[in-house]
């Protein structure tokens, strides 16, 4: 099938990839998995109007843990307690490990997170 010039084959990526070309290879990698989230900071570089044609769409790390959060909090917390024991080069408190995840931009998780500090 031959593709018009300036039009889009349904499941390919533009391009452009996102809005910065360098992430064409996760926007594929989105599209052939039928994927419906690309969870990233980068949402510069994955804009709605690129990403909706795909059904597809950008959520900030921070967002998508908070719906986590909603959808089953005693897995995320279970989650998180786990991955908090198994650091050990340095262990972390809690404490530590949420002040970790504020640094990184996760602020609404670990503003979240201190209220079940005593479980982690």
């Amino acid at each position: 099938m031959k593709q018009e010039p300036g039009r889009r084959q349904p499941g390919n990526p533009p391009p452009s990839g996102g809005g910065g070309g360098q992430d064409r290879h996760v926007l594929a990698a989105a599209i052939h998995a039928g994927l419906q989230l690309i969870v990233t900071f980068n949402l510069k570089d994955f804009p709605a109007d690129t990403l909706d044609g795909f059904g597809i769409e950008a959520v900030h790390p921070d967002t998508f843990l908070e719906q986590q959060f909603e959808l089953n909090e005693g897995l995320v917390l279970r989650t998180v307690h786990r991955h908090r024991a198994s650091l050990r080069r340095p262990p972390k408190s809690a404490e530590e490990y949420i002040d970790t995840l504020a640094a990184c931009g996760l602020i609404v998780t670990a503003d979240r997170l201190r209220e079940f500090i005593e479980v982690l």
